[in-house]
């Protein structure tokens, strides 16, 4: 709900910031109008159909060029007209994008699921304070340099996470919870004792999503993994209570391991 809210909001101000430059410069700066309105068409294509890295490249380079409008030679018009010039595109180009990409997260097939992984955490640690025998077993994995590939083509990057959680599907038996923490970092929890989590993973399922590719235009990019391990039973419990705790010794062990390709 807060996403869906989040999201509209953010297009109503894209919508009003439009029609308040569109309104200023017929207003102010009517000589200018079509220029204007081709510049936030522009923008609005651009967000749309280039890639974020594309359209990173491109806001900078806008930026650039922009303040050399500003600052550099001799113009004959005032000053307002030209800021008016120079900030549309990339101002528009920004907002639009960042709206766009609000919008494939919300559409994703992998959403955010932090807050299901903290109740589970707290409803099963409850459990472990009353039967003895009872241990938890979780496992981090990360995807290395995901920022990076999300950058390049987010729409896949998306499919990879979808592809990445079928394959834990699996893996991973119904003893078994698996989450998408957000940042390319899915968490596993398992209630069974009779499986070394860890061992399982480096030898049986990391070399399978190992065979996952990340594909852009014509080219495969190989993916890279690292994995953090904990057991959680009575003996650890106090110290591990919250699950920020179990996270931050989970992400202090993806530090020290390094990058393999399997």
């Amino acid at each position: 709900m807060y996403q869906k809210k989040y999201l509209v909001l953010e297009t109503l101000g894209l919508i009003l910031l439009s029609a308040a430059l569109i309104i200023f410069t017929f207003a102010l700066a009517d000589g200018f109008l079509y220029e204007i309105l081709i510049l936030l068409i522009l923008a609005l294509l651009s967000a749309v159909f280039l890639s974020d890295m594309m359209v990173t490249w491109l806001v900078l380079f806008s930026l650039a060029l922009s303040t050399i409008i500003l600052v550099a030679g001799v113009v004959y018009i005032p000053f307002y007209q030209r800021f008016l010039l120079a900030a549309t595109f990339p101002l528009i180009l920004g907002l639009t994008k960042r709206l766009a990409y609000q919008h494939h997260l919300r559409l994703s097939k992998v959403k955010d699921e932090t807050q299901k992984a903290y109740d589970y955490y707290r409803d099963y640690t409850e459990m472990i304070e009353t039967e003895s025998e009872a241990e938890l077993q979780l496992y981090l994995l990360h995807w290395a340099h995901n920022d990076y590939f999300e950058q390049i083509h987010s729409k896949e990057f998306r499919r990879m996470l979808k592809r990445i959680k079928m394959a834990l599907y699996k893996y991973c038996n119904y003893d078994s919870k698996i989450f998408y923490l957000s940042d390319g970092d899915f968490i596993i929890l398992s209630s069974d004792s009779s499986l070394d989590f860890r061992t399982f993973f480096q030898q049986q399922v990391l070399p399978e999503l190992a065979t996952l590719h990340f594909r852009n235009s014509k080219s495969l990019h190989e993916i890279q993994y690292q994995g953090g391990y904990i057991l959680i039973n009575k003996a650890n419990l106090q110290e591990y209570r919250d699950l920020d705790d179990v996270l931050n010794n989970l992400l202090r062990q993806l530090e020290t391991d390094i990058i393999v390709e399997y």
